[in-house]
């Protein structure tokens, strides 16, 4: 056998199993595609929303602080950072005048480790701290370094990872059942062409036919198999209707043989004619 038509056993793989592992392949690079896809997607429209959120909650407290800085009113200071914080989401609030001293700090996770790490964490992904600057008629009259609390922040980005997570589970599922069909249907369509192509060789039952499949390459397949069986049976009717014919012929021969040697070997003896002894 030459080296082309040489056929390494351990290497042979199922069509079957090929095709699984094709599957798995194109779902993977699927899943790894579309799940980087949308979590940069989502992690871009949450950072844009966050922020402009933080945006406006910066203009609400300047606006909410802009008497009490003006006049250096600390109590003042704290209640109105109370109130915004009661409905807002904040960590942290640094209150300046014009020189840039403190006037006011009021902190809520910077006294935490948890707190500094989140706070850290998220000043990667918004602008943290904001500083907004408090104008009075026009003049500025000091600024405000606020810090959002990040814990809402990272309930939504938690919840949109898990969300696109359940969603590229829930395809990659279909996906593996909807293949597996295809899988099956057309593993079984090969089968049964192999099944009749084994029958035919083993048992040389030529009046055999390939099933048509509804795969076009298949059917294919199975027509020229059936084109070729039919070559096949007209041939061996050909082969069997020679035989039939010169059977007789050959009978005849024979006979006429037989007939000459038992009248040869039965004849009288004579001089000319003398029948060997048997």
């Amino acid at each position: 056998m030459s080296e082309n038509t040489t056929v390494n056993y351990g290497k042979v793989v199922t069509l079957r199993r090929l095709m699984h592992k094709a599957q798995i392949r194109s779902n993977v690079v699927g899943i790894i595609t579309s799940g980087t896809i949308l979590t940069i997607l989502g992690l871009y429209a949450l950072v844009n929303l966050a922020d402009h959120n933080q945006n406006l909650v910066s203009r609400v407290l300047s606006y909410t602080l802009e008497a009490a800085v003006v006049f250096k009113d600390e109590d003042a200071i704290r209640e109105g950072i109370d109130l915004v914080a009661e409905t807002e989401r904040l960590s942290g609030v640094v209150v300046l005048d014009e020189q840039g001293r403190s006037l006011y700090e009021w902190d809520t996770a910077g006294a935490t480790k948890w707190g500094q790490i989140e706070r850290q964490v998220l000043g990667f992904i918004l602008d943290q701290p904001r500083v907004v600057p408090v104008r009075h008629n026009g003049k500025h009259v000091g600024e405000l370094k606020i810090y959002t609390d990040g814990t809402v922040f990272f309930i939504f980005l938690l919840c949109g990872v898990l969300a696109v997570f359940l969603s590229l589970l829930i395809s990659t599922v279909g996906a593996n059942i909807e293949g597996g069909r295809i899988h099956t249907f057309i593993c079984k369509s090969v089968k049964d062409l192999a099944n009749i192509a084994r029958k035919i060789a083993r048992e040389r039952s030529f009046e055999l036919r390939a099933p048509l499949s509804s795969i076009y390459e298949i059917r294919e397949l199975a027509e020229d198999l059936n084109i070729l069986l039919d070559e096949i049976e007209i041939w061996e009717g050909h082969l069997q209707k020679e035989n039939a014919n010169s059977t007789p012929k050959c009978d005849t021969r024979l006979c006429s043989l037989k007939v000459f040697l038992e009248h040869h070997f039965w004849l009288p003896e004579s001089e000319a004619f003398t029948r060997p002894q048997v």
